[in-house]
């Protein structure tokens, strides 16, 4: 059996996994992952080494040997140990540990994923939505400990890289240019912007073609450079 360094900077535990797959020692899947040709399915973990005694032995809360426990935080079914205190659970549904407090999240069964409650009656259900990365971190949404928010174009996100994205201007779907959220504030300060500004008279009879990425209507209007405003929808989201 080849041992590896004992550091871990993804959870704190006093134990470490015996890989099934190649018979090697790591604390975690993640530090297994960062140097390994393959992935580690930590369910199908038989074995662990207490990082006290150094005792090989079968899966389990406590060293069967100096008895300590190895986290704060075990799960069985995921061989998960952690004594980080994230309000770890387990969801059936799921298959896997969430982290942020079960009385926090609800699973729903069409989505196939967890969901914060607060999302429980306004979120438009996909059918095995989370399985997909995200748009912007390229991460597993429906493995990743992140929480994660439904736009109403229905291309899920993580909350932290959805408000990045707003911290930096980006106000559309990477994946379908679909505004994320309700822009009507935003498109009224750009109507004050546009009728503030004037064009240069060789522009004012401009007309040019749009396609809005809300609507999804095409249509005829003037030319501005401020922005170029969807008779139908109110929106500025479009393009030429």
């Amino acid at each position: 059996m080849a041992s590896v360094a004992l550091d871990c900077s993804h959870y704190k535990r006093d134990c470490s996994l015996v890989a099934p797959c190649c018979n090697k020692v790591y604390v975690c899947r993640v530090c297994h992952d960062d140097v390994e040709d393959h992935t580690l399915d930590r369910t199908t973990v038989e074995e662990i080494v207490c990082n006290k005694c150094s005792t090989r032995q079968p899966v389990g809360d406590r060293c069967s040997k100096c008895d300590i426990k190895f986290a704060q935080y075990f799960c069985g079914k995921c061989r998960l140990y952690d004594s980080n205190d994230l309000k770890q659970f387990h969801c059936d549904g799921c298959g896997l540990c969430r982290v942020g407090g079960r009385e926090n999240y609800f699973h729903c069964e069409k989505c196939d994923v967890c969901l914060l409650l607060t999302m429980k009656d306004s979120h438009e259900c996909l059918e095995k939505i989370s399985h997909n990365e995200c748009p912007v971190c390229l991460q597993n949404l429906h493995t990743s400990r992140k929480p994660s928010r439904i736009p109403k174009c229905r291309h899920m996100i993580h909350e932290e890289c959805f408000k990045k994205l707003f911290q930096y201007g980006h106000f559309a779907c990477p994946i379908c240019g679909t505004s994320m959220t309700n822009m009507t504030p935003i498109w009224k300060l750009k109507d004050e912007e546009v009728k503030q500004t004037e064009m240069p008279q060789d522009y004012k009879e401009i007309k040019t073609n749009i396609l809005c990425r809300d609507c999804h209507k095409q249509n005829v209007v003037d030319l501005h450079f401020l922005g170029l405003k969807c008779p139908d929808c109110g929106s500025y989201n479009t393009c030429q």
